[in-house]
């Protein structure tokens, strides 16, 4: 059985409405995680609970308390109708340099942000298309924008960095506007994968968007097509799996026969038996454990064209 180099095991979505099922939710998330990180090519995926829906941790918030126990790799999920860009590029980057470059970033196109909406520059014919495309760009701009080469960090001086060597994102457009850079270095080679779901991405194509104005490295898709092809990335094929339904066997049979270069998973169990599912799963699919270096969105980068 070929098993798909990177797996993404998508945790389930929980509400939290007080600091004890938070700490429950938490404990179930550090699960699920460690035994994730136990395997080769294994990522946790984090998403974001719908706008409308009660309180829930942010999955950025959870990357970072989630990574203090050593090597971990997440994708984590955003809404482009709830954050704002730069606001949320520095999270992300964040995240990158904590964890060394294994963090994803799936970007879905739901609006505009209340921020950048309040500023009152948004036009009123504004197309949904074009302004996806712009935040990708605002992204990619400001993860470019401070690389780790420009950090001095002289105390005697005083100089926190070099001004010469940091890159703005000067970024204007007909929905976003970023000027400045971030106020987080980065090693340009541990940027954030950005991963886009098959609808935003044919939508971006039918308009002709160029490869700059709405960079990503993977295609996240239910159906089998050429898409990814067309753009030179990754392709992600999303799978469901539920336990009280098919075996361990059975789903590592599924995803043996994925034809793609990942696959996201998600497990149909309540949260706090995510683990235990996970843990019988990877071991049917024979995965070998992983080491201190495994950074397997990386290899995302490799497969697209830039």
């Amino acid at each position: 059985m070929t098993v798909p180099r990177l797996l993404i095991i998508e945790a389930p979505s929980s509400a939290v409405s007080d600091p004890a099922t938070a700490d429950d939710v938490l404990a179930a998330l550090r699960a699920i995680t460690d035994t994730a990180a136990s395997f080769d090519g294994v990522v946790v995926g984090l998403p974001e609970i719908a706008v409308d829906a009660a309180a829930a941790i942010d999955p950025a918030v959870a990357a970072g308390l989630l990574s203090a126990g050593g090597p971990r790799s997440f994708v984590v999920s955003a809404d482009t109708g709830r954050h704002a860009p730069f606001n949320l590029a520095r999270r992300v980057q964040t995240l990158a340099r904590i964890t060394g470059g294994r963090i994803g970033l799936h970007v879905r196109s739901t609006g505009i942000d209340p921020l950048t909406r309040a500023s009152g520059t948004v036009p009123a014919t504004a197309d949904p298309i074009e302004a996806f495309a712009e935040y990708l760009a605002v992204l990619s701009r400001l993860w470019r924008s401070f690389p780790d080469d420009a950090l001095v960090g002289d105390r005697d001086s005083g100089i926190l960095a070099d001004p010469s060597q940091l890159a703005p994102a000067d970024f204007t457009g007909r929905v976003y506007a970023v000027a400045g850079a971030l106020n987080v270095p980065l090693d340009p080679a541990l940027r954030p994968v950005v991963i886009v779901d098959r609808a935003d991405a044919v939508a971006l194509a039918r308009r002709d968007v160029e490869s700059e104005a709405a960079p990503f490295d993977a295609v996240l898709t239910d159906v089998d097509d050429e898409l990814a092809d067309e753009f030179g990335v990754a392709v992600l094929k999303r799978l469901v799996w539920s336990p009280a339904s098919a075996t361990a066997t059975d789903a590592a049979q599924l995803i043996g026969a994925v034809d793609a270069d990942g696959v996201v998973l998600r497990i149909d169990a309540p949260l706090a038996q995510v683990a235990g599912a996970l843990e019988d799963l990877l071991a049917a699919t024979g995965r070998e454990p992983a080491d201190d270096d495994d950074a397997p969105l990386r290899a995302l980068r490799e497969v697209a064209v830039r």
